[in-house]
């Protein structure tokens, strides 16, 4: 995964590798340097331990619309629990997705399908909200009930680099860059 806020982070993709890989900071006065910090398995970066009752600390947010879940999907999930010490990470089941071309299955069968691949994962919570609304989803919306209900929480936005490369397309991106840090894989 690579982790940071767009209009800050040069993104590296090194799933394969089991690695966060975050940019190395610019020098007052050179140019950006291509090469990467690479941190085995993140260690020393987040603050650890569960947070109790209704507050939050490390929340991870996975939507898509799973329509079957795949390896890839499962290989996020792992690595973010790895790698960005969540307290809890959401996987959000799109409801009436605007941008695919096909219909997707029936909600109730893509949340079954997630059921049957993390619901025994710790730490990993299915999220049917998207699912619930009549209209078209969008991850602003999400993020903000979100934050709404978690105020504190520090929030993770986990995706694919298929998604990253048309992210400024989806509705209200720069909001959503103020609500989360991005994740890339």
């Amino acid at each position: 995964l690579a982790v940071g806020r767009a209009q800050r982070v040069d993104f590296v993709v090194d799933a394969a590798a089991g690695d966060l890989v975050l940019p190395t900071p610019a020098r007052s006065g050179q140019p950006r340097s291509p090469f990467v910090q690479r941190l085995h398995r993140a260690q020393g970066l987040a603050l650890m331990g569960p947070m109790g009752g209704n507050t939050m600390g490390r929340l991870g947010v996975f939507g898509g619309s799973f329509d079957p879940p795949h390896a890839a999907h499962q290989a996020m999930v792992q690595a973010a629990l790895a790698q960005l010490h969540l307290d809890r990470l959401l996987i959000v089941p799109t409801g009436q997705a605007y941008h695919k071309a096909r219909p997707l299955s029936a909600a109730v069968h893509r949340l079954a399908m997630c059921q049957a691949v993390w619901g025994d994962t710790p730490g990993v919570q299915i999220d049917p909200r998207e699912t619930q609304r009549e209209r078209p989803s969008y991850t602003v919306e999400t993020l903000t009930e979100l934050r709404a209900q978690w105020p504190g929480a520090q929030i993770f936005l986990l995706m694919g680099a298929d998604q990253w490369s048309a992210f400024t397309t989806w509705k209200d991106w720069r909001r959503i860059l103020d609500m989360a840090t991005v994740a890339v894989a």
